[in-house]
């Protein structure tokens, strides 16, 4: 299977592909605000309230008027040697994943490790098992938007 990674000069598609699956659910909307603006400097700055351990808060549920998309921000810190978070498949979700920051985080498709920089979007379907693990000395940030919410109902953990 092809993985595909789309560097910074390609962001602009996560926006894209956000925006033309909102629009027709009627999220966006004129006079109420009735969507949601993601502002990755906010995420970069933002302090972790967990210092040392994954955190992780939804950014975009059916509160925000989403009805088939979900959304996560994750702050990582390192991985210690010899740990690593659970490697999982998604029997039906797709995802897209927006670096924030972090050097050094890789994320492994389906055995193969595919360095991951700030600006970088990657796209996971269905099926395919992957981890995201932080070989850096510092926290790093992502953003995940998915099908199929919310997060953990088609999380399916399996061994290497």
């Amino acid at each position: 299977m092809r993985n595909r990674i789309y560097r910074p000069w390609k962001v602009w598609i996560v926006g894209f592909i956000f925006i033309m699956l909102l629009i027709p659910s009627g999220v966006l909307a004129q006079g109420k605000e009735k969507f949601k603006l993601f502002r990755a400097d906010e995420f970069k700055e933002m302090t972790s309230p967990t210092p040392g351990k994954v955190y992780l808060v939804e950014t975009l549920t059916d509160k925000e008027g989403a009805k088939h998309l979900g959304g996560d921000f994750f702050i990582t810190p390192p991985t210690p040697p010899g740990a690593k978070p659970p490697y999982h498949y998604h029997k039906n979700r797709e995802s897209i994943i927006l670096m924030l920051s972090g050097e050094g985080t890789a994320m492994m498709i389906e055995g193969q490790s595919v360095p991951l920089k700030p600006g970088d979007v990657i796209f996971i379907p269905p099926m395919v098992k992957h981890i995201v693990v932080n070989h850096s000395d510092k926290e790093s940030r992502f953003l995940e938007f998915f099908t199929h919410p919310p997060f953990r109902s088609d999380f399916i953990p399996v061994k290497e």
